[in-house]
């Protein structure tokens, strides 16, 4: 509901609809006496917020600097959304490295998304109190510290220390974006922007999760990309097919 309305011209909104307004309800077009700000191209639509009268309201923004922003806070969202998503392609790497099952090192992954999860109860309340640019820049240089700390680490303990870090950096990907399309964007709007949104975000998860199929190594009979590698003995040629098309947690494997 529009915050420039009073509690009596709701109540005398109520009178004329006949209908209860509850919070959250928004008036799409004039009521009796009450005409709303519409948008200039489409005469009809009500905006909604309506916009105020000072020109650097973001709703009285150009659309051209909407745009910068959406797609500002677009790429952001898809950035931090990759890491902790980005690592499933290396678990073999990373088996081999720590020394570590692959149980082990899919944690890495579940640990990261778990503490983004929970990271909002901190990120939304700072965006309500400090603004969406500050929390946008703090998760950047947060998320870029935990990148670099995971390159740096030398054991388990300190990656998946590392990994936390990032998942909690990582927050902003899921609640920033719809803040800003709400403080940019009018109602009726919205769908489309939200749509990209989405659709940018999903992206981002796809290709931070996407892994190479499993080969054999061309000096190995077993396969190169394989977290479960082992000295084994020499499989048919079926086998080997089979495993050129398994993933890597290939159960054909030693």
């Amino acid at each position: 509901m529009d915050e420039q309305l009073d509690a009596r011209a709701i109540h005398e909104l109520e009178d004329v609809l006949h209908t209860k307004i509850y919070p959250g309800t928004e008036i799409m077009r004039d009521v009796g006496t009450h005409h709303f700000v519409k948008a200039s191209d489409r005469g009809h639509d009500v905006l909604v917020p309506q916009p105020s009268d000072d020109p650097h309201d973001p709703l009285n923004w150009s659309p051209v600097w909407k745009g910068l922003t959406v797609f500002a806070a677009t790429t952001l969202s898809f950035s931090l959304n990759l890491g902790p998503l980005a690592l499933a392609p290396m678990f073999g790497a990373y088996v081999e490295e720590w020394h570590r099952s692959l149980a082990d090192v899919v944690q890495f992954t579940g640990v990261a998304i778990l503490c983004l999860g929970f990271s909002n109860f901190i990120w939304v309340p700072l965006m309500v109190c400090f603004g969406r640019r500050p929390v946008a820049l703090l998760s950047t240089l947060v998320a870029l510290a935990s990148s670099v700390w995971r390159a740096v680490a030398t054991s388990y303990g300190s990656f998946m220390g590392a990994c936390v870090l990032n998942g909690l950096a990582a927050g902003p990907c899921e609640t920033l974006m719809p803040q800003v399309i709400a403080d940019l964007i009018f109602l009726h709007d919205r769908g489309k922007y939200q749509t990209l949104y989405f659709s940018i975000t999903r992206a981002g998860a796809a290709s931070g999760g996407s892994t190479p199929p499993c080969s054999p190594s061309p000096s190995s009979s077993t396969c190169s990309s394989c977290p479960r590698r082992a000295t084994a003995a020499p499989r048919s040629p079926s086998t080997t097919a089979r495993c050129r098309r398994r993933p890597p947690t290939c159960p054909l494997l030693p």
